[in-house]
């Protein structure tokens, strides 16, 4: 260990683990299919009140390229910092870039039932191509290798909030408003709800503050502050706090299912 004159010390300061967050949503995630009939202008008035981080548009079947420009342009003027957009890779590349064109804030496009994996970067968005099938809400909650994120913001974040539901607002498909589009709780239909009473109300925060820390296993995973949590697919439904369901991480072999030797957590446990 190295150890230098006070001096030096006074330069590197502890860091504050503090999250702090200058937005009222955090995220918001809309989810369409083909029998939706969602009225973006109504939600974009509700919503355009708060300043938003992130909404995510989930587009679920086949959908003419021209309904997501629309939805894009209703978007581009609200107090949304970012748009990302998750839909069948159904297009041509010309439509595409009017895709991307169609919103400055649209920073992230994810086409899944892609021929292939790839990632292209067109102005101010990515653009991921994805081999991978997604048929609805219920295909979210994966736990990985691949989708850990190592930055200072979600590792602060991790410690002190839910990873996942952390000031998120979600409408499904039927449009009903949700903490997570994949829960079965309903807080009403979006035009129906006061927004504003909604963020406040207790019911409604009540997953917000479960941390890493708490949950069963995770908080004897190194990972734990690199991890999206999710409180919908859970080892043990009828416990809040047992680890998710999709994660095939063992903590206590550090051994992801694949790996030689690997066996669950749960099993594992019993074990011992």
């Amino acid at each position: 260990m190295f150890y230098g004159s006070s001096i030096i010390q006074d330069r590197f300061p502890v860091l504050e683990d503090k999250y702090l967050s200058p937005y009222v949503i955090e995220n918001v995630i809309i989810d369409v299919k083909p029998h939706s009939h969602h009225d973006f202008d109504y939600i974009k008035e509700v919503l355009g009140k708060f300043s938003i981080r992130v909404m995510q548009l989930r587009f679920f079947g086949e959908f003419n390229f021209g309904l997501i420009v629309s939805v894009l342009t209703i978007f581009k003027a609200a107090n949304i910092e970012s748009i990302e957009v998750i839909v069948s890779d159904l297009f041509k590349h010309i439509q595409l870039q009017k895709i991307v064109k169609a919103s400055n804030k649209l920073t992230s496009l994810y086409l899944f039932n892609s021929s292939r994996d790839r990632t292209l970067t067109q102005d101010q968005c990515i653009i991921v191509f994805v081999k991978e099938s997604v048929m609805g809400s219920h295909s979210c909650g994966k736990v990985s290798h691949g989708n850990l994120t190592c930055n200072k913001s979600l590792f602060y974040e991790a410690q002190h909030i839910n990873t996942c539901l952390n000031k998120k607002i979600s409408i499904d498909s039927a449009g009903q408003v949700k903490n997570c589009p994949s829960m079965i709780q309903t807080f009403g239909r979006y035009d129906d709800v006061d927004f504003s009473k909604l963020i406040n109300s207790d019911e409604y925060k009540l997953l917000w503050n479960i941390t890493k820390d708490e949950i069963s296993v995770c908080k004897d995973c190194e990972y734990r502050y690199m991890c999206t949590d999710c409180r919908v697919f859970l080892s043990e439904p009828s416990n809040i706090y047992s680890k998710p369901s999709k994660c095939s991480y063992n903590p206590y072999l550090g051994l992801w299912r694949g790996d030689d030797g690997w066996i669950s957590s749960e099993d594992w446990l019993k074990e011992k």
